[in-house]
């Protein structure tokens, strides 16, 4: 291997590992390769050639969504903490010793607290129910609906 090709080759390692960093955080493939300093074209071709890299890939994938699961639960059941505005301008209540502070709520999200039940117990919570049906259907055609 030229000094050239030892040169691509670790450029090449450094960003790959830049991209499964990024992708472990939670961040998207496209935005991962972007924080690599590659296009999502390049990312694919390597797991494409690469069968390592495509199973590295899958582990950083699945990383990513544990933190991101992780965050909409902490966001569900600890909330967030948000200051507060009436008609665009932030509210005031007295602090400790009489100065001004800005009036703070926790906020909790009942959307991202149902979608974690969902996905833990989702024949308890989910919202949609798969019917099958086996067996033929009969429909009769009548002039006249009283017929039916």
């Amino acid at each position: 291997m030229t000094g050239e090709q030892a040169r691509q080759a670790d450029l090449q390692h450094g960003a790959r590992q830049a991209f499964l960093a990024a992708l472990e955080t939670g961040a998207s493939v496209a935005k991962s390769a972007r924080i690599a300093g590659v296009s999502r074209a390049t990312v694919y071709r390597w797991a494409k050639e690469d069968e390592a890299f495509a199973g590295e890939w899958r582990d950083a994938y699945e990383t990513g969504t544990d933190a991101l699961e992780d965050e909409a639960a902490r966001r569900a059941v600890d909330g967030v903490v948000r200051q507060k505005f009436y008609k665009g301008e932030p509210i005031y209540v007295e602090g400790p010793q009489g100065a001004p502070v800005p009036y703070l709520e926790r906020e909790y999200s009942d959307t991202l607290l149902m979608q974690q039940l969902n996905a833990r117990r989702p024949e308890k919570y989910r919202t949609n129910h798969k019917v099958e049906h086996t067996g033929g259907v009969k429909i009769t055609i009548a002039p006249d609906d009283a017929e039916l």
